[in-house]
């Protein structure tokens, strides 16, 4: 038994705290993949998921608009997936209205630098 190593045997400096006997054993920590590296929304499984979600939310609001009754007001609001159209049309017209935004509000990358 005077051979063995004990949880406390790697204690060099005075003051060290002990590990109690009862410690967890640390887990064995792979070392990272290429792919692990990455940011969570940049690896491909995590856009194939985004990809798979999405698609399956959009079919879900498109067959809700067969079955929830809609109290229309103008004509085109009672056409199927009219509000899908709408908010897709919504978002190009903000994305485009960014970009050229964009044209006329772009400065220099010097354009904060200090003049010397």
């Amino acid at each position: 038994m005077m051979n063995e190593l004990t949880a406390n045997d790697h204690l060099t400096k005075p003051g060290d705290m002990p590990i109690p006997a009862d410690a967890p054993v640390p887990l064995k920590v792979e070392p990272p993949t290429e792919e692990s590296e990455k940011h969570w929304l940049v690896r491909k499984d995590t856009i194939r998921k985004l990809w798979i979600g999405g698609s399956a939310i959009l079919v879900l609001v498109a067959l809700l608009d067969v079955v929830v009754h809609k109290h229309v007001h103008f004509g085109p609001e009672a056409w199927f997936g009219f509000f899908s159209i709408y908010g897709f049309i919504a978002c190009v017209a903000m994305v485009v209205g960014a970009k050229l935004l964009g044209i006329f509000l772009k400065r220099s990358d010097t354009y904060y630098d200090s003049p010397e």
